[in-house]
């Protein structure tokens, strides 16, 4: 789990950034939505359709995110608010990260 500064929790903040669009990257495996924050950190969501599979698949995929999010911290832009949203659960972990990486370094 990520620190608590580092989540965004609000549905109303995931909702704001959607509409925002500031930042946008789209892959095979993911889609990810950006807009700068003012925080000192960077924050992260991820969110699951329930048309990918059942809650084991979409937690397991939630999870993968998380924790290459956290092992690629020092690789990401700073102070972004990010809305993850996987597009399938079956992964190739080492595809998925390097898209990660891409979606969280928006230029």
């Amino acid at each position: 789990m990520l620190p608590k500064g580092e989540r965004i929790n609000k549905g109303a903040d995931i909702n704001r950034i959607l509409k925002k669009k500031q930042f946008h990257f789209s892959s095979p495996l993911l889609r990810i939505i950006a807009e700068e924050n003012h925080n000192c950190c960077s924050r992260l969501v991820v969110i699951c359709s329930g048309k990918l599979g059942g809650s084991v698949q979409r937690n397991r995929v939630k999870r993968i995110i998380t924790a290459m999010y956290s092992r690629n911290k020092h690789k990401i832009a700073k102070n972004m608010s990010f809305v993850a949203i996987p597009r399938t659960v079956d992964v190739d972990v080492r595809t998925l990260e390097n898209d990660l990486i891409k979606g969280l370094s928006p230029a």
